[in-house]
């Protein structure tokens, strides 16, 4: 989950926006598919070849992975998130769909997020007690559970506003605009929100001895 990004660089001094996103690699990964897609259907305004390109930039970046003997779970997951997109829509017929999984993957996100901060086990706090070593009575600290069932709401809204905005677009099959809202909305602001998870966590909590 792209929370984690925003607190595993809690004890650091200095914010790297290039590990949050997962350096130049994690970026061609994710935004690549992606901006590939978007760009032959636009160009050809054909779904087939867009999604042609866009499974072989992904098995390309796996093989890369492969290659550099990189996590095979990390090399699959990536891959399969782009192979479903594209079954999906080939199945449909539908350009959109190959946006699907992602509206869906959000759903879950926001969902779980924000369930976790109306029972008061807010994710961002279980993250942490692992980063930092707290034990088990770290809920009970407030000085700990504040900001952390802020964090984690603050993080179930980025997640929601993505379904706020992108959802009609899909129900609408704006498949150009709702390609830019994915990329935008996507690695740049999943960036800023870690960089403010970063900026407000790092003075307000603190590793156990």
């Amino acid at each position: 989950m792209s929370l984690t990004s925003g607190t595993d660089q809690i004890d650091s001094s200095s914010f790297s926006f290039s590990q949050a996103v997962g350096g130049w690699r994690g970026v061609c990964e994710s935004a690549g598919p992606i901006a590939l897609f978007l760009g032959v259907y636009i160009a050809t305004g054909r779904m087939a070849p867009a999604l042609v390109a866009a499974l072989g930039f992904a098995g390309v970046a796996a093989l890369a992975r492969l290659w550099a003997r990189a996590d095979l779970k990390q090399v699959a997951v990536g891959f399969l998130g782009v192979a479903i997109g594209a079954a999906w829509a080939a199945k449909t017929g539908n350009a959109a769909d190959f946006f699907a999984l992602g509206l869906v993957i959000n759903i879950v996100y926001a969902s779980v997020l924000a369930v976790s901060v109306l029972v008061r086990q807010p994710v961002a706090g279980w993250v942490l007690a692992l980063t930092l070593g707290w034990g088990k009575g770290w809920r009970a600290d407030a000085s700990r559970m504040r900001p952390c069932l802020l964090v984690t709401a603050g993080w179930a809204g980025l997640f929601a506003a993505r379904v706020a905005v992108q959802g009609p677009l899909y129900l609408s099959g704006a498949v150009e605009i709702l390609g830019i809202a994915r990329l935008t909305m996507g690695l740049p602001l999943v960036a800023v929100a870690a960089w403010a998870t970063w900026a407000y966590l790092r003075p307000r909590v603190r590793r156990d001895a």
